[in-house]
This record gives C-alpha cells, structure tokens and sequence, in this order.
C-alpha cells in the first residue's frame, strides 16, 4: 500500500520533512517529491487548482498510490482559532460557472456533480479520535483566488455554506475521483475571513501548518496499517516518465548526470507500429557512430547507440565540453555528413562486427535522411519533452 502525502507549497511541508528525516526522490516541473516512511511519500505541487490537477495527476501515474491525503492551511469562514483542524468531509469549486448554459452554480462538467466527497470519512474520524487530535468536519470551498472579506466571500458562503475556502483541494479531489484513487483531506486555519486581518493571519501558516503535520503522519500511518504491507514507489527510471503515447519525433534532452547529458535522438514515433528494422538500427549505429567519435567534436562524445524500443537511438555527450545549442548543430552536421558519405560502411566485416552482414549503408541513409528533415529548424529551445 501506498499513500501520498499532497502539499501546495514547500512552507506547508517543511516542518514535515524537518521532524522525520525526509529524503528528496525528484524535483520535476518544479514538483519536489519525498519519501517519507516506508509506504510514505509526500509532494509540494504548486498553489493554484491548475498546478494541484497537474502534480496530483502526475504523482498518480509515477507511483500508483493507494490513498492520496491533502494537507493544508485553509481560510476560515466561521471565527474558529488559529491551528484549528478540520477534517475535510466534502470539496466544492466555487469559481466553476456553467449557469448560462443551465447548470447550478458549481457543478463540474464530465463528473456532472457539484460536491466531491471525500473517502471513508466515517474512518478518518475515527482515527483522528483514536489518536485523540481534536477536529471539526466540514466542507471546503476551492477556487483560484485568495479569499478576503467582502462581496465575493459572502456570495460563497451563501452559495456552498464551507467552512473552509483554499485553492488546490477540489482539483485533487477531482482527479482522484477520475483516477479512481482514495482521497482524504485535513485542513489547518490559518486566516479568518470574519477578520478585517486575515492577510496578516496567513502569513503566519508555518506554525499552523507545523501543529497539522504533527498530525498528518500520525493518520497516514493508521490509513497504511489498515491496508498491508507498505509497497515501495513503482519501479522506474527517468526514460519511463516521458508519455510515449504524444512523444513525436525529433531531438530532446533525456537527463543530466553529472557531466554526462543523454539525448534522445527519435526517429520514430513510438507505439505506432512504425518501427525501425534491425538492419536499420545497426547501419545508422555504425554510421553516426563513426562520423561521431571521428568528427572535431569527438571528445565530447561519450555513446551513441540504438533503443531498444526500435524507434530512436541515444547519444550521450560531456556537457563540460558540448553546450545544448552545439549537441543540436552537432546532429545535424553528423546527418548530413553521413548523407554525402560515399565509402564504405564503417566495420563492414566478420573482423569487426558480429552482424555484419546485416549492415546497409543505403538503409541508414534512408532514415537519417527522413530524420534530418524532422529537425532541420530545431534549435535547444525545442529540447524539453
């Protein structure tokens, strides 16, 4: 089993990775994901319902979760104490308005309802009183806006009667209902809105938040023990994280190591039945590979081989001595280099190759050439994913 802690902002999980110890597994897209027990991870995704769907979508297909917990600062809407926790029963999005075309004010197209309930409600109660941590139910009203005393609060609170209002909830809880994922939620106050200050209240969230996570672990621990074993995060390496189902060809930038940089040179567009020939794979190994390790830039070369996947090859280079802007144009050069190349193929032989006679020099100038044409107008602005 595996749960996954959902935090909007590093200041809100902060003091959770100070009091256990955490350790970093990735920073992608400015999402910072930690492990925090074993079964544990946690994750900063961003303020605002766009980032909360994007991170939480994301942490959902890298590590395939059990449960999904958002924890939180919160305005308040009734005149509750600063820390108070509230055990989140149902999520609404008040920015959400499809009425002239029908609907009630809130109601979300696709899931068609209004309300997003949270998971087992009946049982994170009972943990929290099992742990004898003093909370309030309640609902929580999400919208990409900082909530402040006047025309518009008042509008919500007549509207969706919350107790609560915040901006990243109702999207996780969206997602997860769509990803068939469990979703629980714990909110901390930490500005209210029957106060002419509830700026000024925000600013202190640290130690709101500190208090909530004293809390947080504790319930994703009992949440764990009543599922089994801990699973550990999905098996997985970085390749793996791209989405091979909108991946077009051309050249991109895989990861860093250090000095070394990997590029994904992609001939073909994956999973599409259109594969390259093995004859292929190995002509156009023999041929860049050559031109590579002999050209000027041969000293930043550190591989150059084919996928196993059949539709591209990678090349790793020395970052220290080739930028982004010179892999691009090294590329290039090698593609048209080897088009204009009329020798022949580089270890073409029993000697030299255990496949030789699988070699092509016309096949490999074939698909170098339909490559080229892909990214004759590329430059390292296009080398992101």
């Amino acid at each position: 089993m595996l749960i996954g802690l959902a935090y909007a902002m590093e200041g809100e999980i902060d003091s959770l990775i100070g009091s256990c110890g955490a350790s970093k597994l990735e920073d992608r897209a400015g999402m910072q994901v930690y492990q925090i027990r074993p079964g544990i991870l946690a994750y900063a995704g961003g303020i605002g319902k766009v980032n909360a769907a994007m991170s939480a979508q994301y942490f959902i297909d890298r590590y395939r979760p059990d449960w999904i917990v958002n924890a939180g600062v919160a305005g308040s809407f009734l005149d509750l104490p600063i820390g108070t926790v509230v055990a989140v029963e149902s999520f609404v999005q008040h920015d959400v308005d499809t009425s002239p075309m029908g609907d009630p004010v809130g109601f979300v197209s696709t899931v068609n309802q209004i309300r997003f309930e949270t998971s087992d409600f009946d049982r994170l109660q009972n943990i929290l009183r099992e742990l004898n941590v003093p909370f309030l139910p309640g609902t929580v009203a999400t919208g990409d806006c900082f909530m402040t005393p006047g025309t518009r609060a008042e509008w919500v609170k007549s509207t969706f009667q919350p107790t609560l209002c915040e901006m990243e909830g109702g999207a996780i809880a969206q997602v997860c209902l769509r990803s068939g994922v469990k979703f629980a939620a714990l909110k901390s106050v930490s500005d209210r809105l029957t106060s002419g200050k509830n700026s000024e209240e925000y600013f202190n969230f640290a130690s709101a938040m500190e208090r909530l996570n004293r809390v947080v672990l504790p319930v994703a621990q009992a949440l764990l023990g009543a599922g089994g074993e801990p699973k550990a995060p999905a098996m997985t390496i970085k390749s793996f994280q791209v989405d091979h189902t909108t991946l077009l060809p051309g050249l991109y930038l895989s990861r860093r190591d250090g000095d070394v940089s990997t590029y994904d040179l992609r001939f073909k567009r994956p999973n599409t039945g259109d594969l390259l020939t093995n004859s292929e794979l190995h002509s156009v190994e023999h041929l860049l590979a050559a031109i590579l390790r002999n050209g000027p830039a041969r000293d930043g070369i550190v591989y150059f081989g084919p996928m196993g996947c059949q539709t591209g090859f990678y090349l790793l280079t020395d970052s220290g001595v080739l930028t982004d802007a010179d892999v691009v144009e090294l590329v290039k050069s090698a593609c048209r280099e080897a088009l204009d190349y009329d020798g022949p193929m580089p270890g073409k032989s029993a000697r030299e190759c255990g496949n030789y006679a699988n070699l092509s020099l016309s096949a490999a100038k074939n698909v170098i050439s339909g490559y080229l044409s892909v990214i004759s107008g590329w430059d390292e602005s296009r080398l992101d994913y």
